[in-house]
Protein backbone atom coordinates (compact mmCIF):
# COMPACT_ATOMS: atom_id res chain seq x y z
CA UNK A 1 0.00 0.00 0.00
CA UNK A 2 1.47 3.28 -0.91
CA UNK A 3 1.61 6.10 1.40
CA UNK A 4 2.77 9.86 1.65
CA UNK A 5 5.71 10.07 3.80
CA UNK A 6 5.49 10.78 7.19
CA UNK A 7 9.29 12.69 6.16
CA UNK A 8 7.22 15.42 4.00
CA UNK A 9 7.46 18.79 4.67
CA UNK A 10 4.87 20.16 1.99
CA UNK A 11 4.65 24.72 2.64
CA UNK A 12 4.07 27.58 0.47
CA UNK A 13 7.04 29.78 0.03
CA UNK A 14 6.34 33.79 0.25
CA UNK A 15 9.01 34.27 -3.10
CA UNK A 16 8.57 30.94 -5.02
CA UNK A 17 5.69 29.21 -4.57
CA UNK A 18 5.01 26.09 -2.77
CA UNK A 19 8.57 23.60 -1.81
CA UNK A 20 7.93 20.38 -1.12
CA UNK A 21 10.85 18.61 1.33
CA UNK A 22 11.10 15.44 1.93
CA UNK A 23 13.94 14.04 5.28
CA UNK A 24 14.21 10.58 4.01
CA UNK A 25 15.71 11.43 0.39
CA UNK A 26 16.82 14.86 1.55
CA UNK A 27 15.04 16.20 -1.58
CA UNK A 28 14.01 19.59 -2.30
CA UNK A 29 11.40 20.59 -4.93
CA UNK A 30 9.67 23.72 -6.48
CA UNK A 31 6.26 22.83 -7.13
CA UNK A 32 3.79 25.80 -9.22
CA UNK A 33 0.39 25.62 -8.31
CA UNK A 34 -1.50 23.20 -11.36
CA UNK A 35 0.85 20.55 -9.77
CA UNK A 36 0.07 21.22 -6.33
CA UNK A 37 -3.33 20.55 -6.84
CA UNK A 38 -2.24 17.65 -8.09
CA UNK A 39 -0.40 16.44 -5.09
CA UNK A 40 -3.16 17.57 -3.05
CA UNK A 41 -4.90 14.77 -4.74
CA UNK A 42 -2.23 12.62 -4.56
CA UNK A 43 -1.43 12.89 -0.62
CA UNK A 44 -5.18 12.51 0.11
CA UNK A 45 -5.83 9.41 -1.80
CA UNK A 46 -2.07 8.04 -3.06
CA UNK A 47 -2.55 4.71 -3.36
CA UNK A 48 -5.79 4.93 -5.41
CA UNK A 49 -5.09 8.01 -7.34
CA UNK A 50 -5.27 8.20 -11.37
CA UNK A 51 -1.53 7.91 -12.22
CA UNK A 52 -2.78 8.70 -15.77
CA UNK A 53 -3.69 12.09 -14.40
CA UNK A 54 -0.01 13.18 -14.09
CA UNK A 55 2.56 10.36 -14.83
CA UNK A 56 5.43 12.51 -14.77
CA UNK A 57 4.72 13.89 -11.73
CA UNK A 58 4.12 10.50 -9.70
CA UNK A 59 7.33 8.93 -10.61
CA UNK A 60 9.10 12.51 -9.48
CA UNK A 61 7.10 11.97 -6.24
CA UNK A 62 8.30 8.17 -5.95
CA UNK A 63 12.15 9.20 -6.68
CA UNK A 64 12.07 11.73 -4.52
CA UNK A 65 10.29 9.25 -1.70
CA UNK A 66 7.06 11.51 -1.16
CA UNK A 67 4.96 8.84 -2.19
CA UNK A 68 6.17 5.14 -0.41
CA UNK A 69 4.82 1.93 0.72
CA UNK A 70 4.39 1.20 4.14
CA UNK A 71 7.14 -1.26 4.20
CA UNK A 72 9.66 0.18 2.03
CA UNK A 73 9.55 3.47 4.43
CA UNK A 74 10.32 1.35 7.37
CA UNK A 75 12.88 -0.47 5.87
CA UNK A 76 14.81 2.26 4.80
CA UNK A 77 14.68 3.76 8.04
CA UNK A 78 16.47 0.39 9.33
CA UNK A 79 18.82 0.70 6.48
CA UNK A 80 19.75 4.51 7.86
CA UNK A 81 20.13 2.90 11.01
CA UNK A 82 22.59 0.26 10.05
CA UNK A 83 24.74 2.56 7.85
CA UNK A 84 25.11 4.58 10.98
CA UNK A 85 25.94 2.16 13.43
CA UNK A 86 28.69 0.18 10.77
CA UNK A 87 30.10 4.14 11.04
CA UNK A 88 29.66 4.16 14.60
CA UNK A 89 31.28 0.85 15.53
CA UNK A 90 33.70 0.83 12.54
CA UNK A 91 36.67 -1.42 13.49
CA UNK A 92 39.66 -0.05 10.47
CA UNK A 93 39.63 3.62 11.94
CA UNK A 94 40.73 4.81 15.23
CA UNK A 95 40.26 8.60 16.16
CA UNK A 96 42.01 10.44 19.23
CA UNK A 97 42.22 13.99 20.53
CA UNK A 98 45.35 13.99 22.03
CA UNK A 99 46.10 16.85 24.52
CA UNK A 100 49.48 17.71 25.45
CA UNK A 101 48.92 20.00 27.61
CA UNK A 102 46.14 21.86 29.95
CA UNK A 103 48.51 25.16 29.91
CA UNK A 104 47.14 28.23 27.71
CA UNK A 105 49.08 31.27 26.75
CA UNK A 106 45.52 32.83 26.54
CA UNK A 107 42.97 33.97 28.68
CA UNK A 108 39.74 34.52 26.55
CA UNK A 109 36.63 35.51 28.04
CA UNK A 110 34.45 32.81 27.09
CA UNK A 111 36.41 29.70 27.95
CA UNK A 112 34.66 27.09 28.89
CA UNK A 113 37.88 25.16 29.91
CA UNK A 114 37.79 25.24 33.80
CA UNK A 115 40.72 23.14 34.35
CA UNK A 116 43.72 24.51 32.74
CA UNK A 117 47.27 24.78 34.40
CA UNK A 118 50.74 23.21 34.18
CA UNK A 119 49.71 19.83 33.75
CA UNK A 120 51.91 18.66 30.76
CA UNK A 121 52.11 15.03 29.02
CA UNK A 122 55.39 13.03 30.00
CA UNK A 123 57.39 10.88 27.84
CA UNK A 124 55.49 8.36 30.00
CA UNK A 125 52.60 8.90 29.10
CA UNK A 126 53.15 9.79 25.19
CA UNK A 127 54.12 5.37 25.41
CA UNK A 128 51.14 4.79 27.02
CA UNK A 129 49.00 6.50 24.16
CA UNK A 130 51.04 4.10 21.59
CA UNK A 131 50.34 1.12 23.60
CA UNK A 132 46.56 2.01 23.63
CA UNK A 133 46.65 2.57 19.72
CA UNK A 134 48.00 -1.04 19.24
CA UNK A 135 45.40 -2.41 21.21
CA UNK A 136 43.31 -1.53 17.73
CA UNK A 137 45.10 -4.32 15.50
CA UNK A 138 42.18 -3.73 13.21
CA UNK A 139 42.60 -0.20 11.88
CA UNK A 140 43.60 0.97 8.59
CA UNK A 141 43.50 4.87 9.53
CA UNK A 142 44.78 6.79 12.30
CA UNK A 143 42.87 10.16 12.79
CA UNK A 144 44.84 12.35 15.39
CA UNK A 145 43.70 16.31 16.22
CA UNK A 146 45.65 17.84 18.48
CA UNK A 147 43.73 20.02 21.26
CA UNK A 148 44.67 21.63 24.36
CA UNK A 149 44.96 24.23 26.76
CA UNK A 150 47.22 25.30 23.80
CA UNK A 151 48.93 22.01 21.82
CA UNK A 152 52.12 24.34 20.84
CA UNK A 153 52.70 25.07 24.27
CA UNK A 154 54.02 21.24 24.17
CA UNK A 155 55.31 21.34 20.61
CA UNK A 156 58.23 18.84 21.31
CA UNK A 157 55.26 16.44 22.68
CA UNK A 158 53.45 16.85 19.61
CA UNK A 159 56.65 15.95 17.43
CA UNK A 160 58.04 13.30 19.76
CA UNK A 161 54.43 11.20 19.67
CA UNK A 162 54.18 11.79 16.42
CA UNK A 163 57.11 10.02 15.47
CA UNK A 164 55.98 6.93 17.76
CA UNK A 165 52.54 7.06 16.20
CA UNK A 166 54.40 6.53 12.86
CA UNK A 167 55.57 3.51 13.80
CA UNK A 168 52.93 2.03 14.28
CA UNK A 169 52.93 1.88 10.48
CA UNK A 170 49.34 2.91 9.76
CA UNK A 171 48.73 6.25 7.81
CA UNK A 172 48.48 8.98 10.04
CA UNK A 173 46.25 12.57 8.87
CA UNK A 174 46.33 14.88 11.61
CA UNK A 175 44.79 18.28 12.30
CA UNK A 176 45.38 20.76 15.52
CA UNK A 177 43.87 23.56 17.18
CA UNK A 178 45.58 26.51 18.30
CA UNK A 179 45.21 30.08 18.97
CA UNK A 180 48.07 30.52 16.31
CA UNK A 181 50.50 33.52 18.47
CA UNK A 182 53.22 30.49 18.80
CA UNK A 183 53.14 29.39 14.80
CA UNK A 184 56.24 30.72 14.39
CA UNK A 185 58.93 29.65 11.35
CA UNK A 186 60.50 26.73 13.03
CA UNK A 187 57.02 24.84 13.88
CA UNK A 188 55.53 25.96 10.53
CA UNK A 189 58.56 24.45 8.86
CA UNK A 190 57.74 20.86 10.45
CA UNK A 191 53.99 20.72 9.90
CA UNK A 192 53.90 18.82 6.53
CA UNK A 193 56.22 16.17 7.79
CA UNK A 194 53.93 16.13 11.07
CA UNK A 195 51.40 15.04 8.80
CA UNK A 196 49.23 17.90 9.91
CA UNK A 197 46.94 18.99 6.77
CA UNK A 198 44.63 21.19 8.75
CA UNK A 199 44.27 23.46 11.56
CA UNK A 200 41.71 25.40 12.74
CA UNK A 201 42.83 29.03 14.33
CA UNK A 202 40.64 31.52 15.55
CA UNK A 203 39.70 35.41 14.72
CA UNK A 204 37.17 37.07 16.55
CA UNK A 205 36.73 40.34 14.53
CA UNK A 206 38.64 43.66 14.44
CA UNK A 207 41.49 43.94 16.26
CA UNK A 208 39.62 45.85 18.56
CA UNK A 209 37.43 43.34 19.35
CA UNK A 210 39.42 40.27 19.36
CA UNK A 211 41.97 41.79 21.30
CA UNK A 212 39.38 42.25 24.05
CA UNK A 213 38.08 38.75 23.59
CA UNK A 214 41.25 36.76 23.06
CA UNK A 215 44.29 38.25 24.65
CA UNK A 216 46.94 37.09 26.20
CA UNK A 217 47.37 35.96 30.01
CA UNK A 218 49.58 38.42 30.70
CA UNK A 219 46.48 41.01 28.68
CA UNK A 220 48.22 41.67 25.60
CA UNK A 221 47.21 41.84 22.04
CA UNK A 222 47.23 38.53 20.08
CA UNK A 223 45.83 39.41 16.40
CA UNK A 224 48.76 41.00 14.94
CA UNK A 225 50.91 38.68 15.84
CA UNK A 226 48.61 35.88 14.75
CA UNK A 227 47.80 37.23 11.57
CA UNK A 228 51.62 37.49 10.65
CA UNK A 229 51.81 34.12 11.54
CA UNK A 230 49.36 32.88 9.27
CA UNK A 231 50.64 34.74 6.30
CA UNK A 232 53.95 32.86 6.64
CA UNK A 233 52.00 29.62 7.45
CA UNK A 234 50.34 30.23 4.00
CA UNK A 235 53.38 30.54 2.18
CA UNK A 236 55.15 27.31 3.81
CA UNK A 237 52.36 24.47 4.06
CA UNK A 238 50.43 22.55 2.43
CA UNK A 239 47.46 22.04 4.40
CA UNK A 240 44.05 23.49 4.46
CA UNK A 241 43.13 26.59 7.00
CA UNK A 242 39.77 27.09 9.00
CA UNK A 243 39.50 30.73 10.05
CA UNK A 244 36.61 30.31 13.00
CA UNK A 245 35.00 33.74 14.39
CA UNK A 246 33.37 32.71 17.60
CA UNK A 247 30.15 34.56 17.76
CA UNK A 248 27.73 35.67 19.44
CA UNK A 249 25.93 38.75 20.35
CA UNK A 250 28.46 41.22 21.30
CA UNK A 251 29.98 41.16 18.18
CA UNK A 252 27.66 38.63 15.43
CA UNK A 253 27.25 42.53 13.39
CA UNK A 254 31.07 42.70 12.55
CA UNK A 255 31.30 39.12 11.71
CA UNK A 256 30.57 40.44 7.87
CA UNK A 257 34.03 42.93 7.93
CA UNK A 258 35.60 40.28 9.55
CA UNK A 259 34.88 37.73 6.80
CA UNK A 260 35.62 39.93 3.97
CA UNK A 261 38.65 41.40 5.13
CA UNK A 262 40.22 37.58 5.80
CA UNK A 263 38.86 36.53 2.37
CA UNK A 264 40.66 39.34 0.71
CA UNK A 265 43.75 38.72 2.58
CA UNK A 266 43.85 34.74 2.10
CA UNK A 267 42.13 33.95 -0.76
CA UNK A 268 41.58 30.66 -2.42
CA UNK A 269 39.75 27.42 -1.23
CA UNK A 270 42.64 26.54 1.03
CA UNK A 271 41.08 28.86 3.36
CA UNK A 272 37.79 28.11 5.02
CA UNK A 273 36.29 31.16 6.79
CA UNK A 274 33.31 30.32 8.85
CA UNK A 275 31.58 31.47 12.05
CA UNK A 276 31.89 29.34 15.64
CA UNK A 277 29.42 29.64 18.14
CA UNK A 278 30.54 30.53 21.79
CA UNK A 279 28.68 27.88 24.15
CA UNK A 280 29.66 28.72 27.47
CA UNK A 281 32.63 29.57 29.60
CA UNK A 282 34.57 30.18 32.87
CA UNK A 283 35.74 33.57 32.92
CA UNK A 284 33.14 36.76 32.58
CA UNK A 285 30.00 38.33 32.42
CA UNK A 286 30.13 37.49 28.88
CA UNK A 287 28.23 34.12 28.96
CA UNK A 288 24.30 35.93 29.19
CA UNK A 289 25.30 37.00 25.65
CA UNK A 290 25.52 33.52 24.11
CA UNK A 291 23.56 33.07 20.80
CA UNK A 292 20.51 31.22 21.11
CA UNK A 293 19.48 28.44 18.56
CA UNK A 294 16.70 30.70 16.98
CA UNK A 295 19.13 33.96 17.29
CA UNK A 296 22.22 31.81 15.74
CA UNK A 297 19.17 30.91 12.85
CA UNK A 298 18.16 34.56 12.39
CA UNK A 299 22.58 35.16 12.21
CA UNK A 300 23.08 32.60 9.69
CA UNK A 301 20.09 33.46 7.06
CA UNK A 302 20.68 37.00 7.33
CA UNK A 303 24.19 36.24 6.42
CA UNK A 304 23.42 34.23 3.25
CA UNK A 305 20.98 36.58 2.08
CA UNK A 306 23.73 39.36 2.28
CA UNK A 307 26.74 37.41 0.81
CA UNK A 308 25.11 34.40 -0.71
CA UNK A 309 26.53 30.03 0.50
CA UNK A 310 29.27 30.84 2.94
CA UNK A 311 31.76 27.52 3.62
CA UNK A 312 29.27 25.94 6.51
CA UNK A 313 26.44 23.56 5.17
CA UNK A 314 23.77 25.44 5.06
CA UNK A 315 21.05 22.23 3.65
CA UNK A 316 20.11 19.52 5.96
CA UNK A 317 23.14 17.05 5.24
CA UNK A 318 24.02 13.55 6.74
CA UNK A 319 25.53 14.14 10.00
CA UNK A 320 28.61 11.43 10.74
CA UNK A 321 28.38 12.21 14.47
CA UNK A 322 31.43 13.46 16.82
CA UNK A 323 34.38 11.58 18.76
CA UNK A 324 31.25 10.73 21.52
CA UNK A 325 29.21 8.83 19.57
CA UNK A 326 32.01 6.74 18.00
CA UNK A 327 33.26 3.51 19.76
CA UNK A 328 36.83 3.92 18.33
CA UNK A 329 37.72 7.82 19.06
CA UNK A 330 39.12 9.09 22.45
CA UNK A 331 39.95 12.51 24.04
CA UNK A 332 42.87 11.49 25.77
CA UNK A 333 44.35 14.14 28.30
CA UNK A 334 48.48 14.69 29.36
CA UNK A 335 47.84 12.31 32.21
CA UNK A 336 46.49 9.52 30.28
CA UNK A 337 43.02 9.93 31.23
CA UNK A 338 40.48 9.50 28.86
CA UNK A 339 37.12 11.38 28.00
CA UNK A 340 34.65 11.37 25.26
CA UNK A 341 33.68 15.15 24.52
CA UNK A 342 36.32 17.51 23.86
CA UNK A 343 34.32 20.18 26.43
CA UNK A 344 35.19 17.65 29.49
CA UNK A 345 39.06 17.54 28.65
CA UNK A 346 40.43 18.38 32.49
CA UNK A 347 37.14 18.07 34.49
CA UNK A 348 38.04 14.78 36.67
CA UNK A 349 34.06 14.72 37.19
CA UNK A 350 33.49 13.46 33.09
CA UNK A 351 36.24 11.38 33.02
CA UNK A 352 35.69 7.70 31.40
CA UNK A 353 38.55 5.77 32.11
CA UNK A 354 42.52 5.88 31.07
CA UNK A 355 45.45 4.36 29.15
CA UNK A 356 47.92 3.87 31.79
CA UNK A 357 44.94 2.41 34.80
CA UNK A 358 44.95 5.25 37.19
CA UNK A 359 41.54 5.40 36.79
CA UNK A 360 38.79 2.61 35.84
CA UNK A 361 36.65 2.30 32.81
CA UNK A 362 33.45 3.94 33.45
CA UNK A 363 31.41 1.31 30.24
CA UNK A 364 28.32 3.19 31.60
CA UNK A 365 29.15 6.68 31.01
CA UNK A 366 30.55 5.58 27.95
CA UNK A 367 27.37 3.75 26.63
CA UNK A 368 25.55 7.14 27.76
CA UNK A 369 27.67 9.30 25.61
CA UNK A 370 27.57 7.10 22.82
CA UNK A 371 23.82 6.65 22.77
CA UNK A 372 22.47 9.89 24.56
CA UNK A 373 21.69 11.05 21.08
CA UNK A 374 20.27 8.18 18.87
CA UNK A 375 18.11 10.12 16.95
CA UNK A 376 16.14 6.27 15.92
CA UNK A 377 15.60 5.04 19.41
CA UNK A 378 14.34 8.65 20.59
CA UNK A 379 10.55 9.17 20.78
CA UNK A 380 10.41 12.89 20.03
CA UNK A 381 13.28 12.16 17.44
CA UNK A 382 12.09 9.76 15.45
CA UNK A 383 8.82 11.58 14.82
CA UNK A 384 11.23 14.26 13.33
CA UNK A 385 11.58 14.66 9.37
CA UNK A 386 15.33 15.03 10.09
CA UNK A 387 15.94 11.70 12.00
CA UNK A 388 17.60 9.51 9.17
CA UNK A 389 20.14 12.46 8.60
CA UNK A 390 20.54 13.68 12.01
CA UNK A 391 22.40 12.61 14.67
CA UNK A 392 20.33 13.75 17.02
CA UNK A 393 22.60 16.81 17.97
CA UNK A 394 25.15 17.08 20.84
CA UNK A 395 25.44 14.48 23.52
CA UNK A 396 26.88 16.54 25.79
CA UNK A 397 23.09 18.67 25.55
CA UNK A 398 21.28 15.50 25.53
CA UNK A 399 22.96 14.26 28.42
CA UNK A 400 22.41 17.34 30.33
CA UNK A 401 18.20 17.23 29.45
CA UNK A 402 18.87 20.58 27.38
CA UNK A 403 16.39 19.53 24.14
CA UNK A 404 13.76 22.50 24.72
CA UNK A 405 14.93 24.10 21.48
CA UNK A 406 17.21 26.22 23.19
CA UNK A 407 20.39 25.14 22.85
CA UNK A 408 22.08 25.17 19.40
CA UNK A 409 23.68 22.09 19.49
CA UNK A 410 20.88 20.04 21.29
CA UNK A 411 19.16 19.81 17.54
CA UNK A 412 19.84 20.86 14.19
CA UNK A 413 19.21 25.14 13.68
CA UNK A 414 16.31 24.49 11.15
CA UNK A 415 14.60 21.75 13.11
CA UNK A 416 11.53 24.41 13.84
CA UNK A 417 12.19 26.82 10.92
CA UNK A 418 12.34 24.51 8.04
CA UNK A 419 10.54 26.26 5.55
CA UNK A 420 12.15 29.56 6.16
CA UNK A 421 15.33 27.74 6.17
CA UNK A 422 14.85 26.11 2.69
CA UNK A 423 13.87 28.99 1.12
CA UNK A 424 16.98 30.95 1.88
CA UNK A 425 18.98 27.92 0.20
CA UNK A 426 17.01 28.07 -2.40
CA UNK A 427 17.24 31.96 -2.86
CA UNK A 428 21.15 31.04 -2.52
CA UNK A 429 21.15 28.60 -5.39
CA UNK A 430 19.28 30.41 -7.70
CA UNK A 431 21.44 33.40 -7.62
CA UNK A 432 24.68 31.35 -7.37
CA UNK A 433 23.77 27.50 -8.92
CA UNK A 434 27.20 26.92 -8.63
CA UNK A 435 27.16 27.67 -4.65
Amino acid sequence: MRTWSRFNRLFRSKRHGFLLYNGLSNALAQIDDEAHEEIERIRTSPDTYDVGRSPGLYVQLLGMKAIVDDRDEEDEVLWARLQRTRLYFDPTSLVLCLVPTLACNFECTYCYERFRGPVHMSSEVEDQVVAFAEKYPRIRNLAVEWFGGEPLLRFQTICSLTEKLKRLGVPLEASMTTNGYLLGPEVISKLDELGIGRIQITIDGSQEIHDRRRHLVSGGPTRAVILSNIDRLREQWHGQLILRVNIDKTNQDAFDATRAELRERYPGDRVVIMPGVVVGGAGSGELDCNLKRDEYCDFRMQMIRRNGMDELPFYPVLESGCVATHDNSWVIGPRGEVYKCWIDVGDPDWVVGSINGSVPWRRGLIARYMFASDSFTSPECRECVHSTLCNGGCPKSRMAGDSNGTSIHACKEYKERLPEWLEVYLEAKLADPTA
